[in-house]
């Protein structure tokens, strides 16, 4: 890797992570180096520009894997080639005209004449993305939340590609620490309350040809298409670059086979899709995209049509503007933890205050928890001289029925000696939240931390841990 590129990727790296939203997974992954995230570390497979497409199918077939990196001739790594992209070459090759195209034309299609670089020139997919491994996690979220699937790390003695890693990797990666308290908060929320918009979805009957479903992948730049009921529109199967995986130079004929037909002799796990729901938790989607290795799954409506999507890509860009999202008042009194039990919260910290005086704030927080009289309220300890407190402090609660419909108030003060505090604004949270699994109405989820807006001031938020421990 040159200085050029190695300055390249570091100015990248600090730029790209300063848009990362800061929270739990911010804090995992700024811990932890790319290089610790790579499963992919040693005989790593590339291919050369000058070598032939067929060279480069063959080898991908028999290597079971969907990209290798490509160097150029001065043995520079300048990319990355995928099994889509030389579906992409021969669509480029053979043109959009259906009735032109046969099966007989396809088996007499041949790539030994085209070389590496002229499939890469046809593709409008492939970005090469250089990092170095001791780079922190949080950088590579951020390339692949932009739509980038691998990423090659290099070793700064060889110069050559050391490591490669994949939005996969960083999935398993995450799945594997979802247990820790820090990140189960997060992934106990719904997709609805990450944020989550259904984006349009591509589909494909199931008895067009695959000729077609790849030349609508390749002029809407899809990863995938919704294979689709011809008469009632009803998700039947999903297909992809990964469904190629077998396919040899020998048989492009199949392209002309029906989508069910293609996949029932290529890939007929993928004529069983894995869907989703909006109100499904983040972590029930990376589990299904971890277990099964996908890379997206599709959302259903009630009669099973597909209506979204979420990929890879979208995980990776919840995970990194996760903010908290503010609580629906609405929320039905159906719980999901039982009650009576025992609330744990602690006041973390706070943010970006508004100044009590003219050059800073004496803040402590007062809670205001229902039922209770106004001596007994709890407070923290008073931080003095500063707009970002750290209290770190633990008040304990016991609920029951008899608070439901009620809400908890955290007010932040500043401390004056001769006169009267100065109120640095309030946040309320309502005791039905709480027991509706903190929103996500998941019985699983019974911590929550993350931070509030605080109300009736310009700025400032107050960060909350929540614990809820039924008796």
């Amino acid at each position: 890797m040159s200085d050029e590129s190695k300055s390249q990727s570091e100015s990248q790296s600090q730029s790209q992570s300063s848009t990362f939203v800061r929270n739990e997974v911010f804090d995992l992954l700024l811990a932890t180096q790319i290089g610790d995230l790579a499963t992919t570390r040693k005989d790593i497979f590339t291919v050369a520009t000058h070598q032939s497409a067929a060279y480069l199918l063959r080898s991908l077939v028999e290597k079971k894997i969907l990209s290798a990196p490509v160097r150029d001739g001065s043995d520079r790594c300048v990319g990355f080639v995928e099994l889509l992209d030389i579906i992409g070459f021969i669509l480029s090759e053979l043109g959009d005209d259906q009735d032109a195209i046969t099966a007989q034309r396809l088996a007499e299609f041949s790539l030994d004449k085209a070389t590496v670089e002229d499939v890469l020139k046809a593709s409008n997919r492939s970005q090469f993305v250089p990092m170095l491994a001791n780079n922190p996690a949080t950088s590579i979220v951020e390339v692949f939340a932009s739509g980038v699937h691998r990423v090659a790390l290099f070793d700064d003695k060889t110069k050559g590609v050391s490591m490669l890693v994949s939005q996969s990797d960083v999935l398993r990666f995450l799945a594997n620490n979802v247990t820790s308290a820090k990140l189960k908060t997060i992934f106990g929320h719904s997709l609805e309350h990450m944020g989550y918009k259904a984006k349009p979805v591509f589909t494909i009957a199931s008895n067009a040809t695959v000729y077609k479903a790849f030349l609508k992948m390749h002029g809407t730049n899809a990863g995938a298409l919704a294979v689709v009921d011809p008469d009632s529109s009803v998700l039947v199967g999903n297909i992809s670059a990964s469904d190629l995986r077998g396919m040899a130079q020998n048989s492009f004929d199949d392209l002309m086979l029906t989508v069910a037909d293609f996949l029932k002799k290529y890939s007929p796990e993928s004529g069983d899709p894995i869907t989703a729901a909006p109100s499904d938790t983040l972590l029930d989607v990376v589990t299904k995209l971890s277990s099964n290795r996908l890379h997206q799954v599709w959302i259903v409506d009630d009669d099973k049509k597909p209506v979204g999507i979420i990929s890879l890509t979208d995980v990776m860009q919840l995970l990194i503007t996760y903010r908290h999202v503010p609580i629906d008042k609405r929320v039905a009194p159906d719980t999901t933890l039982s009650t009576p039990g025992t609330l744990t919260v602690e006041v973390v910290k706070a943010e970006n205050l508004v100044k009590g005086d003219l050059m800073a704030s004496d803040p402590y927080v007062v809670i205001r928890f229902p039922g209770e009289k106004h001596e007994q309220h709890k407070h923290t300890t008073v931080v003095p001289k500063t707009v970002n407190p750290e209290f770190s402090q633990t008040f304990a609660y016991f609920v029951t029925d008899e608070h439901r419909g009620e809400k908890m108030t955290f007010e932040v003060w500043d401390k004056d000696r001769f006169t009267a505090d100065d109120s640095l604004g309030a946040v309320q949270i309502e005791i039905d939240w709480i027991l509706n699994a903190f929103g996500t109405k998941n019985g699983a989820v019974t911590n929550f931390r993350d931070s509030w807006k605080l109300e009736g001031v310009d700025h400032g938020e107050l960060q909350l841990d929540f614990s809820y421990q039924a008796n």
